[in-house]
């Protein structure tokens, strides 16, 4: 049960930031898009994300899935700062955000998806 369920948060937590992303990306490559909208999506990305990460904190994990729960607790966190980064970009224009924001979440999309494949 515990497989499943959390398979189900890791989906979510993927598909938010995922979705979130590309309105992102594509206002911060040309603009497309009306900012305060592009806030809109990454401020609700982060909600999720953030109850994701309360969920699978609340949760104990079978002695055998010890690691696997903290992998998943160390990709919903770069999701969560993913997130976080892209707002204060959207807020302040900054480069080093937009560049941070970035990594992270390239970091996270990459954690979220080795979890797809972890017992």
């Amino acid at each position: 049960r515990y497989v499943e369920v959390l398979s189900a948060a890791d989906r979510t937590v993927y598909d938010e930031l995922s979705e979130a992303w590309v309105e992102f990306e594509a206002f911060v490559r040309d603009g497309s898009g009306e900012r305060e909208l592009v806030y809109q999506r990454m401020a609700a990305c982060r909600g999720h994300v953030q109850e994701a990460m309360r969920f699978a904190d609340g949760i104990t994990s079978p002695e055998e899935m010890r690691g696997v729960h903290a992998r998943r607790q160390y990709a919903y966190s770069l999701a969560y700062e993913a997130a976080v980064t892209a707002l204060s970009y959207l807020d302040l224009d900054g480069g080093e955000m937009r560049d941070r924001a970035m990594a992270r979440c390239d970091e996270a999309i990459k954690e979220l998806e080795r979890l797809r494949g972890a017992p």
